[in-house]
């Protein structure tokens, strides 16, 4: 069985959250949306407190707060053992935790105390991406990693993540799935290798720091080539009067045109059936959930159900 996670989580606010703001407030207290995404300031876990480009937002105990690759444990967790590479402008004092990372809060305003409560907290590092090709590889296990092991894209070194809080997955083809560079070979001397690669995660000291690191769909055999596995690579859910919009996008293999199952805990939200992704052995699904009254709640996260294989994911709700 597989399980796979998106990198990103963030709710967008759409027209419903402006009109609110615009409108005139009756005398009795009111809560109001509020969103921010900037620059992680200051971490006061005595006072369940951050701050965010000024902005002092309080975090309630409980409340989710999550990183590209998993769960924090609570606030304090923020600002713990710096993360590799990050050095304060002196280049001498490390940075603690994730400050002056990116984060992304999302909550409501009290409008007669103006506090900001925070329901969904997403912090990284940086928003750094590379997308390009394999420019070097000297792999010797399936990641890739550790001494005698080289690996660069677009001629940046790149480096696996290993702090828990952000911890990298597996290297990945194009489709989701986990791959083994275990005996894969690039020399930079010998010209383009043509072999597509991409990675998420922060540039520090000449190093990529990738929590995401993925490579073309036949660069490197699958780890698990002989089990079915599924794969979420895009989840969305736009959250209207009327009933949700839910997008689901992903991959399968092996290719045998299977039915995907999308759901959330108990609740079945429909299925769809896998077709060629257009390359041998690998599937691909695009489920769709259109205004269905029976739905008015977006899901804050997704299975995806492929036989005895899943794949999870967190959803980018957008509330309208």
């Amino acid at each position: 069985m597989s399980k796979q996670f998106t990198t990103t989580r963030r709710f967008l606010l759409a027209g419903a959250a402006l009109t609110l703001l615009a409108a005139p407030m009756p005398a009795a207290a009111q809560t109001v949306p509020f969103g921010l995404e900037g620059p992680l300031q200051r971490v006061l876990p005595a006072q369940n407190t951050v701050v965010v480009m000024r902005a002092r937002v309080t975090i309630p105990p409980g409340t989710p707060i999550n990183t590209p690759t998993g769960e924090l444990t609570g606030i304090r967790a923020l600002i713990g053992d710096p993360l590799p590479g990050r050095f304060q402008a002196d280049g001498i004092t490390p940075i603690p935790g994730f400050l002056n990372g990116t984060a992304i809060v999302n909550g409501t305003i009290n409008d007669l105390t103006g506090e900001l409560v925070a329901t969904d907290v997403f912090v990284e590092p940086s928003e750094n991406v590379m997308i390009g090709t394999l420019t070097e590889a000297v792999c010797t296990n399936a990641a890739c990693a550790g001494p005698g092991n080289r690996i660069t894209i677009n001629g940046t070194v790149m480096r696996p993540l290993r702090d828990p809080r952000i911890a990298a997955g597996p290297v990945t083809n194009d489709f989701g799935f986990a791959v083994n560079l275990s005996g894969l070979a690039v020399d930079p001397a010998a010209g383009p290798s043509g072999i597509a690669a991409s990675a998420e995660g922060y540039f520090a000291r000449g190093i990529f720091h990738y929590f995401l690191m993925s490579v073309g769909a036949g660069a490197a055999p699958l780890v698990n080539a002989n089990v079915a596995e599924v794969s979420i690579t895009r989840a969305q859910c736009r959250q209207r009067a009327g009933g949700i919009d839910l997008s689901i996008l992903g991959n399968t293999h092996p290719n045998n045109g299977g039915l995907v199952t999308i759901s959330n805990g108990g609740t079945t939200f429909g299925t769809v059936n896998a077709v060629p992704a257009g390359v041998v052995g690998f599937g691909a699904y695009n489920f769709g959930l259109n205004g269905n009254p029976a739905f008015n709640t977006c899901p804050a996260n997704v299975t995806a159900g492929f036989g005895v294989a899943t794949a999870t994911s967190p959803v980018d709700i957008i509330i309208n």
